[in-house]
């Protein structure tokens, strides 16, 4: 997050090449990069963990890459940061990201609270369906707003495709829900290779099926 707000600010910077006429400052302490605007506005970067928000307030916390946010992470800033907009009217909280390896944490816990329609909670959801086939192209252009904008090339989704492994691909580029990994022990991509179209014919007489499940 530090090192995106540092391209942001530097963006700016090349935005307004005259420093004495910038509408802003940019504070580069280590550890306390800020922009300071000239209403008085202020955005600052901190890490995700609460003992950097108390003692002040905010209008918008970001918490950007939150699919990387585990639930000891979340714990953190709901405990530390959503207080500071207690305060504070119209204020709001945006929370974006990749989708996260594991139905836990920040990205994952309010993607499914958006997705009930809960009361003052608003969702963007670029995420594929379970009922999507992922190697459609058409659910490509769906899913991704970089080829529905024009922004990414369908070439360079179809080169990523044929190099990443299929579940990585989807959470990458469909944000595919994360498998639930504490019922799943098996590799979706192994597994899916064992299936076959059609039930083997069932052979005459008596037979036996056995499998070993010890790990």
């Amino acid at each position: 997050a530090r090192q995106a707000f540092n391209n942001m600010a530097n963006a700016l910077e090349f935005a307004y090449p005259d420093e004495a006429t910038r509408p802003f400052r940019y504070y580069r302490a280590n550890g306390t990069e800020r922009l300071v605007w000239e209403n008085g506005s202020v955005w600052w970067v901190v890490p995700p963990q609460a003992r950097a928000f108390r003692g002040a307030s905010a209008n918008v916390i970001w918490a950007d890459e939150a699919g990387e946010m585990d639930a000891a992470i979340t714990s953190q800033l709901i405990e530390g940061a959503f207080p500071l907009l207690d305060t504070v009217q119209h204020s709001q909280v945006i929370i974006s990201g990749t989708s996260p390896a594991t139905r836990e944490g920040l990205l994952w816990d309010y993607l499914v609270t958006g997705r009930k329609g809960t009361e003052g909670i608003g969702i963007v959801d670029f995420s594929m369906r379970p009922d999507d086939d992922p190697t459609d192209e058409a659910v490509w252009y769906r899913v991704h707003p970089g080829l529905a904008s024009g922004l990414t090339k369908i070439s360079v989704i179809r080169k990523r495709f044929a190099t990443m492994k299929l579940v990585s691909f989807q959470r990458e580029y469909l944000c595919a829900d994360p498998v639930a990994a504490n019922i799943a022990a098996i590799d979706p991509e192994d597994w899916e290779a064992t299936t076959v179209d059609e039930m083997p014919p069932v052979p005459d007489g008596n037979f036996t099926v056995a499998f070993d499940v010890h790990p």
